[in-house]
């Protein structure tokens, strides 16, 4: 009984796998695989192309560039597509709303570039919606808004907090998150933002458009040769 048994699970398992069977697996498999790229990929162009037509990154007149007021969409960063939310300052948050200027609460005012604004993920997992969350918690309210945009450098940090100030908006602390980054940045695009006008004509990034990471790959030589440097004995 045994042996009988064993001889028809063998045979069932050879008419299964039957060169003609497993051909015809594979190919469903691969037309299963391209139905899915394809429809991966028509997505993600329509859905870049509403991005890229309906952005909330914008040129401003006075601090150069910012996110657009009462923005409710998507943006994206590498291979990320995420949910971006701004007030009506154009600051990123949880929901569009209208700010008052003046808070009941204590108020800080966040400020820096791509760090500060968090960007690749939603306000609330940043951590501005942290700190806000935090603060709202609290027994005495603290309120954070979040003015950080990728980009950014001290002339921009300037202009931005002179200009809220100017629109009446009130708060009682700036905290600016500011990186090596905004040394080059401002060194080599955004020295010109400036209110003496013949810097202008030394601007060569567009008005709102970002220029290129301040960070560089530092070549194995160039280490080297710091390090030999440093390792060498000061003359007297």
């Amino acid at each position: 009984m045994p042996d009988s048994f064993s001889s028809r699970a063998r045979a069932s398992f050879r008419a299964y796998f039957t060169p003609k069977r497993l051909l015809f697996n594979t190919l469903m498999v691969l037309y299963c695989l391209a139905l899915f790229l394809g429809f991966d990929f028509l997505y993600s162009a329509v859905t870049v192309g509403q991005e890229k037509a309906h952005s909330a990154r914008i040129a401003d007149p006075v601090y150069d560039h910012g996110f657009a007021a009462n923005f409710d969409g998507y943006d994206i960063w590498g291979e990320a597509r995420y949910r971006l939310i701004t007030n009506n300052f154009g600051f990123k948050d949880s929901a569009v709303r209208d700010v008052p200027l003046k808070s009941s609460s204590h108020r800080i005012l966040l400020i820096g570039d791509s760090f500060a604004e968090g960007i690749g993920m939603t306000f609330d997992n940043s951590f501005a919606g942290l700190l806000e969350r935090a603060g709202h918690d609290r027994v005495e309210k603290v309120e954070f808004l979040n003015a950080g945009v990728a980009s950014n450098s001290p002339s921009i940090y300037y202009k931005k907090i002179k200009y809220l100030l100017e629109r009446g908006l009130q708060f009682d602390e700036v905290v600016l998150l500011s990186d090596s980054s905004d040394v080059e940045d401002e060194a080599t695009s955004y020295f010109c933002v400036d209110d003496d006008t013949k810097y202008h004509s030394l601007c060569t990034t567009p008005p709102g458009a970002t220029p290129e990471p301040a960070i560089k790959q530092i070549s194995s030589s160039t280490i080297s040769s710091s390090l030999t440097a440093s390792a060498s004995p000061s003359s007297a």
